[in-house]
């Protein structure tokens, strides 16, 4: 039982080859495909690029600390 909770994922697509997603319905919607920001902003972008501007904003927008888990304590 969900108690009305949702669980969302976040696809950050940068430079990536799109013909995979030829084979899947993002989100169960029909007739929508997915894109990447180096093909929105026709320029490459780089997730290195990316990743800062994001975690940041996220921690603005949720007024929260963000902890990295890949570092040992």
């Amino acid at each position: 039982m969900t108690r009305y909770i949702t669980s969302h994922g976040l696809a950050l697509n940068c430079n990536m080859d799109l013909k995979w997603f030829d084979h899947i319905v993002p989100c169960g919607i029909q007739g929508k495909s997915v894109t990447s920001l180096s093909k929105e902003l026709q320029t490459n972008i780089e997730i290195n690029d990316v990743v800062p501007v994001l975690l940041a904003k996220f921690k603005e927008l949720f007024n929260c600390e963000l902890v990295d888990t890949t570092k040992d304590y």
